[in-house]
């Protein structure tokens, strides 16, 4: 009796876990006159519902108006199609977007989903952090980060640093 009940609650869990969708049915209207462009967006799969990250032992929940990508649907989404070095992509477990717009429509946006298994941090300890600090040493390593992008020809990544910067223009 057992193994019965615990094969229909897998099977019930089955039912309920993400789906992947085709081009065709997320974007019916829309067709890139690129065949390339074209053949790319149709050999991603769009998936909603349930997905479970394994990595980081989790259940994400997407949203009809969003879609999910798994993580090599993202490394080449953030390599192939956006041109960011193969580094950019490093720790990333897949992206969601809004449903309104493929990866390659210049009126969309992405979110990269990543795990970092750093820990708990208590309010005592967050009390002790200088984040005046915290931040200069984030924009350093994103100016760094920045003249390596450009030695090997890739555009610098909008840190904190330039987001500041463009925020008091």
């Amino acid at each position: 009796m057992l193994r019965i009940l615990t094969a229909f609650a897998a099977l019930l869990l089955c039912f309920h876990l993400g789906h992947a969708k085709t081009y065709q049915q997320l974007f019916p209207d829309t067709v890139y006159d690129d065949p390339k462009l074209q053949s790319f967006v149709e050999s991603l799969n769009y998936q909603q519902g349930q997905i479970p990250l394994t990595d980081a032992n989790v259940m994400l929940a997407v949203p009809s108006d969003f879609y999910f990508l798994s993580k090599d649907d993202a490394y080449r989404v953030i390599t192939e199609a956006w041109g960011n070095p193969p580094e950019a992509a490093r720790g990333v477990m897949g992206m969601i977007f809004p449903a309104s717009a493929s990866p390659f429509d210049g009126r969309t946006w992405g979110a990269a989903i990543s795990y970092d298994a750093d820990g708990y941090v208590s309010d005592e300890d967050a009390e002790k952090i200088n984040y005046a600090e915290l931040l200069k040493e984030m924009q350093e390593a994103t100016e760094a980060s920045n003249e390596r992008r450009l030695k090997e020809g890739y555009p610098p990544r909008l840190g904190s640093a330039t987001l500041l910067r463009s925020c008091d223009t």
